[in-house]
């Protein structure tokens, strides 16, 4: 499913049962709740949006499909819902602060601890890592410290399968950076030296089908306005490896916004800016090593795609 850009919407996120799907509406300082119908058809539920704070983008839902999180960029703060059985949302506490410019967030597996990448909002001497204990109820209280990794220019962060490790991407020097979670939920740098990201502003994160393979996606290229898609693999003692080959070009002069996977198949959103309209799906099939490799492009017609999700097959 495929969100165009509309000069608000600019997020999607789906429970983990496929059921019902969430939109951020950064203009309209909204989230969409809709119901996922057959052949990936939404039927608007009642009310059909929820209230947010200033600009709300990334959202994170955790594993048991008990709550919708959803960061507010420009007020830095964290929404949180509960979701009914219906699919509904709604506000389970005021909103809490988060860190200056936030721009991703993830919960870990057992959805014990929330975590946002904050930008900095323009200076990355503003950058941070916030992290979060959620309790039974779904409210967010600030660990101690409240947030770590300070004087980076944070842009996205990801929590793995096992729930022992976060990576995030540092904008700034083009990284990704390992963090293990200790069992207070705190995140504790690693050691070994993060490696570089191809293309420059690297922005969103994203864990291949098994969460052995890591990729982080590129809105510039180094040279030609052109995204990547850089490819690692996350070694069993957790650190991130530099895959071959290093990185993906995506289709000429677009960047790359989403990843999406379906078993060994990975496919890549691709969209020109603003001012060009047209966007690509390429496919992908995955090596054991999480190495990707294109196998077709498809075209959506006259939009500009920002936003991409896989929904799981499910009965109503």
């Amino acid at each position: 499913m495929i969100v165009k850009y509309l000069a608000r919407a600019v997020a999607i996120v789906a429970d983990n049962m496929g059921r019902h799907v969430y939109i951020s509406n950064s203009k309209d300082k909204t989230i969409s709740q809709s119901a996922a119908g057959t052949g990936s058809t939404l039927s608007a539920l009642t009310p059909a949006t929820v209230t947010t704070g200033q600009s709300p983008g990334a959202m994170a839902i955790d594993s048991r499909d008990r709550y919708l999180y959803a960061i507010n960029k420009y007020d830095a703060t964290i929404s949180g819902y509960l979701i009914s059985s219906t699919g509904t949302l709604t506000a389970i506490f005021p909103a809490v602060a988060a860190g200056t410019g936030p721009s991703s967030i993830a919960i870990n597996p057992t959805g014990t601890f929330l975590y946002t990448a904050n930008f900095g909002g323009g200076d990355p001497s503003g950058g941070s890592l916030s992290q979060y204990f959620i309790g039974q109820d779904g409210v967010l209280s600030a660990l101690s410290p409240g947030a770590v990794a300070a004087g980076n220019a944070w842009n996205s962060i990801g929590v793995d399968v096992s729930g022992k490790f976060a990576y995030a991407v540092n904008s700034e020097n083009r990284t990704v950076a390992e963090f293990s979670i200790r069992t207070d939920g705190g995140l504790a740098a690693a050691a070994s030296s993060p490696p570089t990201i191809t293309g420059n502003f690297p922005g969103q994160l994203f864990f291949g089908a098994g969460g052995q393979s890591l990729y982080a996606l590129s809105n510039l290229g180094v040279d030609v306005d052109t995204g990547y898609i850089a490819q690692f693999v996350i070694s069993n003692g957790g650190a991130p490896q530099t895959n071959t080959p290093a990185s993906l070009q995506v289709s000429s002069g677009m960047a790359v916004e989403s990843l999406a996977f379906i078993g060994t198949f990975a496919y890549a959103l691709s969209a020109f800016n603003i001012y060009n309209i047209g966007g690509s799906i390429t496919q992908y099939t995955a090596s054991s090593t999480g190495a990707l490799s294109a196998v077709g492009t498809a075209s959506p017609a006259n939009i500009n795609p920002i936003a991409m999700i896989m929904i799981a097959a499910h009965l109503h």
